[in-house]
């Protein structure tokens, strides 16, 4: 089974939990995610099973949108409602008018501070474990693109906001640099990722829902749709079986032809992997397993 879940995690169950608990259930051989979520988030973790792993990379650039909940005036040493509040500051002179302009400000390209509790790695050991011994080290800055970022209700100390956000992009230190250029401190206290690309939470579905049957999977070639289709025949689909390139010329293109990756398939429509078009040649960027080995019909 070379599939993905769309599933909707549960507050306080990390990520590779999920994983591990999806994996088990539906007794596949391999199992990751495109995309990790913190214990306290909940919302749309896609799984992938089997082959899609190969694709989960390609799954997790995807922007991605969340509804959060931020609370002003507290700030915490992991910048969420998890860790520990290290200064309270009164929000008397914060007003609904300074938050909105604030949250304006934080729109389009910015550079992002990565928390210290995150698993980022420093010479091979992730920042959280250097953090949880009290040592606090130098980062570098990330550069993150913040789409959209909607103010949606204000009931101070209360603010909850909707954003569509890059790859790489820390919701929690979102909340805190708010918080920090309003002057009282903030954390994240709820987050709820709502969308992946074209995938959505309302497609999404529990664990529990998973233990009672095979709803909610999607097969390999449907969750890579959004990319343009390429076709080959003859000693081309060879050639690319083999991890070769191929001129643009010698494909069947299904649609226009655009510079990006591509769905690689042969002449009845089977997927046989991802590829890149660039200027004129299409290169393998990643072939599934069943496209490798051809099989006796092809070869007749």
């Amino acid at each position: 089974m070379n599939a993905v879940v769309l599933l909707d995690k549960e507050q306080g169950m990390t990520s590779h939990d999920a994983v591990v608990q999806a994996k088990r259930l539906l007794r596949v051989r391999k199992a990751g995610h495109a995309g990790t979520l913190d214990p306290l988030a909940t919302g749309l973790l896609i799984v992938c099973l089997n082959e899609a792993t190969k694709a989960a990379n390609l799954l997790a650039d995807f922007d991605k949108e969340y509804a959060v909940t931020m609370l002003l005036g507290v700030s915490t040493d992991t910048y969420d409602a998890d860790g520990s509040i290290i200064q309270q500051r009164p929000i008397d002179g914060v007003t609904e008018d300074a938050v909105r302009a604030c949250a304006e400000s934080m729109r389009g390209v910015i550079s992002q501070l990565p928390p210290m509790y995150s698993a980022i790695k420093m010479q091979g050991e992730p920042l959280y474990r250097l953090a949880r011994k009290g040592i606090t080290v130098e980062r570098k800055p990330r550069t993150v693109t913040i789409g959209e970022l909607e103010v949606e209700e204000i009931s101070l100390p209360v603010v909850r906001m909707r954003v569509v956000c890059s790859k790489g992009t820390y919701i929690r230190s979102l909340c805190h640099d708010i918080g920090e250029q309003l002057g009282v401190g903030a954390h994240m206290t709820a987050l709820r990722r709502t969308r992946i690309g074209p995938f959505r939470l309302d497609q999404g579905i529990r664990l529990s829902q998973l233990a009672e049957g095979r709803q909610g999977i999607i097969p390999l070639a449907s969750a890579l749709c959004h990319l343009p289709a390429v076709r080959f025949g003859g000693l081309w689909l060879q050639r690319i079986r083999h991890g070769n390139a191929v001129a643009v010329t010698d494909a069947e293109m299904c649609g226009p032809c655009v510079d990006g990756l591509v769905r690689l398939q042969d002449q009845e429509g089977t997927l046989l992997g991802i590829g890149r078009a660039a200027e004129g040649t299409i290169t393998v960027v990643r072939l599934f397993a069943d496209a490798a080995v051809p099989t006796m019909k092809e070869e007749a």
